[in-house]
């Protein structure tokens, strides 16, 4: 109904995917499924079984999961959320970044923004945030720091000041 409000109870882990799309992504030195793939291409294949299952991955069934990426700079596609489809629909979009869009590498500034998202979820409405087990940025990337205005070591730290854990 248009007029009822909405509130849900999350038990597990808030999770936010942080992925690089910067230029040096595009390169073809991986394989998926038997075939030359992009780096993109493949972290996102691994990021969406992950969520979703695959195999032996049994997917995050309780997890609240959100979804940065980051060339040049950090951007929020998908904001924590408990609705993988939406997540990985998401995902399946993003793409390298052009030059044109900033396709240099800001690890610093794209974890400070996840940490600040993961902060931040203390003031959502429609979540009960209190079962939280925990708090963590899984961060996948291939380059070193070339654009962040925050060093991405006082990005981690300042993370972990806030009780969140950084996984590369």
């Amino acid at each position: 109904k248009g007029d009822e409000h909405t509130s849900r109870s999350v038990e597990g882990v808030a999770i936010e995917l942080v992925i690089d799309r910067s230029a040096s992504m595009r390169a073809l030195d991986m394989q998926l499924n038997g075939r030359r793939a992009d780096r993109l291409e493949v972290v996102k294949a691994v990021a969406a079984d992950f969520v979703l299952g695959e195999a032996e991955l049994p997917g995050r069934e309780h997890d609240l999961i959100g979804l940065i990426t980051f060339g040049t700079w950090a951007d929020s596609i998908c904001p924590l959320t408990l609705d993988y489809r939406t997540l990985t629909e998401a995902l399946s979009q993003v793409r390298p970044a052009s030059d044109a869009e900033g396709a240099r590498t800001a690890i610093g500034d794209a974890l400070a923004l996840a940490a600040s998202r993961l902060h931040d979820l203390e003031d959502r409405t429609d979540l009960n945030t209190d079962d939280i087990r925990s708090r963590i940025v899984i961060l996948l990337t291939d380059g070193a720091d070339t654009a962040s205005g925050l060093d991405p070591i006082a990005a981690a730290e300042m993370a972990g000041a806030l009780g969140i854990k950084v996984y590369t």
